[in-house]
């Protein structure tokens, strides 16, 4: 097949630091379907290494679009990335072109949602155990090697207890409950992203810091540096903005951490947590400084052990090839 991609991830095309992990995955699901025969075709900006550029949509079998959303004026590039992605749709509508899209950032509005599903060329998916009315359940695919944790890990002699890696984008309460709190209770604690950058649709430096004295702000984190600093840490907490936690929304954050053998613990109010993960849920910060605390290496081991299971048999590039063979039928 054919099959044409639109999306605005700057990892495709640039190797400025991001602190996200999304083209990552999108290269190797590339990697994947290209040794199964298909032709990987691009139509968004900056044409990447190994996609070939088209200008019609016409072009392709099947078109797979991660959903982009209309933003501050300020983000020029990916509201214009916004546009095009509506041409797109309206084209592939017009031609009957199989759709694939993935609401990769919980952003389809309802209306939008009503308007796509009732399409008989489209398949709407998230990344959710528990997928809204219309959608079904599309894991990222893990592009990562998973170490071995009684290998390759030892808890309790790392750099860090608790690290996050992630920009503050609609998590701060979280982030001041899950990262914070056990950070003043003693934890030693590292956050990635880009906390401390000023921007008006976040919290200031000045704030962030007086929230935080406790931990260290190493700025943007590289994609290929991302399972090396997980590495360098105990757990992690798979934070998730009030949407995702709805329909138990995972990211991308569970792969890494799982992939370098870090544990993951889940906030309470996540919703759908599988039965063989619910050991890793923590109701608050204090819950999660107690159970860390408490914890020993075999416990510690298992927990990882669990969650690189559930990784290896959910978050797979052969799901995404068994949904869009579903997708071309139509």
């Amino acid at each position: 097949m054919r099959i044409a991609f639109h999306t605005w991830d700057p990892g495709l095309w640039s190797q400025k630091p991001n602190s996200a992990g999304g083209s990552q995955w999108i290269k190797a699901l590339w990697a994947y379907l290209s040794s199964l025969g298909h032709e990987i075709l691009w139509l968004g900006q900056h044409e990447p290494e190994g996609a070939k550029k088209i200008r019609h949509a016409r072009q392709a079998d099947i078109i797979i679009l991660f959903w982009r959303w209309p933003m501050h004026s300020s983000y020029g590039e990916r509201n214009r990335a916004q546009q095009k992605q509506c041409r797109i749709i309206d084209a592939a509508m017009l031609k009957r072109i199989p759709m694939l899209i993935h609401d990769q950032d919980h952003k389809m509005l309802e209306v939008e949602i009503a308007s796509l599903r009732s399409a008989k060329n489209v398949i709407l998916a998230a990344p959710e155990l528990e997928p809204r009315p219309g959608f079904k359940c599309l894991m990222y695919p893990n592009p990562h090697k998973l170490y071995d944790p009684y290998v390759y890990r030892s808890p309790f002699t790392n750099r860090w207890d608790l690290i996050y890696i992630g920009n503050n984008y609609e998590r701060w309460e979280q982030w001041l409950e899950y990262v914070v709190k056990p950070a003043k209770l003693g934890m030693s604690a590292v956050c990635y992203g880009n906390w401390l950058e000023p921007h008006p649709d976040r919290q200031s430096p000045e704030e962030v810091k007086e929230a935080a004295p406790g931990v260290s702000f190493p700025g943007r984190l590289s994609q290929h540096m991302i399972i090396e600093e997980y590495l360098k840490a105990d757990c992690t907490v798979h934070m998730a903005k009030p949407s995702y936690c709805e329909t138990g929304f995972v990211t991308m954050r569970w792969a890494e951490a799982a992939s370098a053998g870090t544990l993951g613990f889940i906030p309470g109010e996540f919703k759908h947590v599988p039965e063989e993960l619910k050991e890793c849920i923590v109701q608050d910060g204090k819950d999660l400084f107690r159970k860390y605390g408490k914890m020993k290496e075999k416990y510690w081991l298992r927990l990882v052990e669990l969650q690189q299971k559930w990784v290896r048999e959910n978050m797979t590039a052969q799901n995404w090839v068994d949904l869009i063979e579903e997708t071309a039928r139509r």
